[in-house]
């Protein structure tokens, strides 16, 4: 019967360390889904524009999709243009009044986790003031 104790107790401390491991780890990969000269989601009015430290801005936008147990938790639609629109406020958000990105990086990136993960598109750009 002591055996018996001693081998149970050996077997949870055996598969304790494991099963924790496996609770906290995740996986996450990012790769680049585009690349374009400019990009807007917004009605660019003239393209001519300066590239200036005065009227450019480095900007980020996303929107993600998030899981819990496998269920989508956020339902997002056309998430490539909520990402532009979002870096395109949050440059605006800097004190630049623009609406052109250029030099725009598009990543896709992807987070899974045991039981949450989620699934995200990121717009990396420069907001441009355009001239008048």
């Amino acid at each position: 019967m002591e055996n018996a104790m001693k081998i149970m107790k050996i077997w949870k401390r055996t598969l304790l360390i494991p099963l924790a491991t496996l609770a906290v780890a995740g996986c996450t990969s990012n790769s680049l889904s585009g690349q374009f000269t400019a990009l807007s989601s917004y009605n660019v009015r003239n393209l001519k524009y300066d590239t200036d430290s005065n009227t450019q801005i480095q900007t980020r936008g996303e929107s993600c999709w998030s899981y819990i147990f496998g269920i989508k938790t956020k339902e997002t639609d056309i998430r490539l243009q909520r990402a532009i629109d979002t870096a395109i406020r949050e440059g605006r958000k800097k004190g630049l009044d623009a609406d052109l990105l250029t030099n725009v990086r598009v990543y896709n990136e992807v987070s899974s986790y045991l039981v949450y993960s989620s699934d995200c598109i990121i717009v990396e750009a420069d907001l441009v003031k355009i001239l008048p």
